[in-house]
């Protein structure tokens, strides 16, 4: 009788999921862009991060990385920056505009060479890290990156930029002293 009730259970949980999730036999099309690159993810990344860590988790990331195409002049131009430079990324796994334009920072600084730091910090909805806890720098939106010479910040990102993220950079740099031909000129 006991083992009766069991099946019984079983049978109405397993019905019950089957009407919630649907158990449809038909095949799905192939999906959107938008169907490939839900937000949240199933782990959300806060607080520092590596680039590894990163593409292992939102792997769909990597096709705006790997599809990136940056300007060759502006590449040159950011590889003779005079001195270490470090970014501060902080950036959201559900917000599309992050998707977008934190891999393509990434390539332009891989393809930049070694004077370029780049750190990752997530966040949340409400713009805390890991724990709730603050981020080093107030972030309002996101994607937000600092760009800081010798410790000290000379700019910050956080609006989608009018010109490649290549050309801002060299900006910025010019801007700062750390490189010595206009972005301009080229």
């Amino acid at each position: 009788m006991l083992i009766t009730i069991k099946r019984f259970a079983a049978i109405i949980i397993i019905s019950a999921l089957a009407i919630t999730y649907g158990c449809s036999g038909s095949s799905k099309p192939e999906p959107t862009k938008k169907q490939r690159e839900p937000g949240p993810p199933g782990i959300l990344l806060l607080g520092p991060v590596e680039i590894p860590d990163l593409y292992r988790e939102y792997p769909y990331w990597r096709h705006s990385h790997e599809d990136y195409i940056p300007e060759e002049k502006q590449i040159a131009l950011l590889r003779s920056v005079s001195k270490p430079v470090r970014l501060d990324i902080y950036f959201n796994a559900w917000d599309e505009e992050c998707s977008e334009r934190v891999p393509k920072l990434i390539k332009v600084l891989e393809l930049a060479g070694s004077r370029y730091l780049c750190a990752l910090y997530g966040l949340d909805h409400n713009m805390k890290g890991l724990g709730g806890i603050n981020p080093p720098y107030p972030v309002e939106s996101v994607p937000a990156i600092v760009i800081k010479v010798n410790g000290s910040k000379i700019g910050e990102i956080t609006k989608d930029p009018q010109a490649s993220i290549e050309n801002v950079l060299s900006e910025f740099f010019y801007k700062a002293g750390v490189l010595y031909d206009s972005p301009l000129r080229n």
